[in-house]
């Protein structure tokens, strides 16, 4: 692990960057500005169209992996957490593992207690923040915006029991360098699932 590790973290001087962060971050804060405005708009007696389906269809699929694992995970990070479609996958369901003192389930889908949303864009993080989520009595969530995810993560050494990342690390130049501060970030006896496009 450790030599895949120094060969991740060597970095060729002359790599080209892939993707402007700073255009992408731009094109998501309007984006959330533009669903928002167009959420507002709207009478209430109209439905708002989702476009969001293949983002909530990924979430999905990849939260119910956790229940293929013989754990639970209290403490998870969703790393590019966007409008909150993998905090929602994690509350849709009672824990089938991490049994409290009653020995009823803990915590949403994996025994997730408290998911960690981590995004660059603060409005697409913040967007559906007033909107209730079903279940959420079952997961406790904190949203951060960062400057950018490629750089250092903003959390101690061993801090999570899971890492999730949902049609987000697509947009990553540094791809290397953030798998090295997810695996830093991690317990020893951590989980990093992600799904990309």
């Amino acid at each position: 692990a450790s030599r895949i590790c120094r060969l991740l973290s060597t970095e060729d001087s002359s790599t080209h960057h892939a993707f402007e962060r700073t255009h992408k971050q731009k094109q998501r804060e309007n984006a959330a500005r533009a669903a928002r405005v167009w959420r507002q708009g709207t009478q209430s007696k109209v439905d708002v169209i989702k476009y969001d389906y293949f983002r909530e269809e990924i979430a999905t699929r990849l939260v119910e992996r956790l229940d293929d694992m013989k754990r639970a995970f209290p403490l998870t990070l969703d790393l590019g957490a966007g409008s909150g479609h993998v905090y929602r996958a994690i509350c849709a369901d009672d824990a089938l593992v991490g049994y409290g003192e009653d020995d009823e389930p803990v915590g949403g889908v994996g025994g997730v207690r408290k998911l960690v949303q981590l995004d660059s864009s603060s409005e697409m993080l913040h967007l559906d923040q007033d909107l209730e989520v079903v279940g959420s009595h079952r997961c406790d969530t904190y949203r951060w915006a960062v400057d950018d995810e490629e750089d250092i993560l903003p959390f101690p050494d061993g801090t999570f029991d899971l890492v999730l990342s949902s049609c987000s690390l697509h947009w990553i130049n540094k791809l290397p360098q953030v798998f090295l501060e997810v695996n830093r970030v991690l317990k020893p006896d951590g989980c990093f699932l992600l799904a990309i496009v």
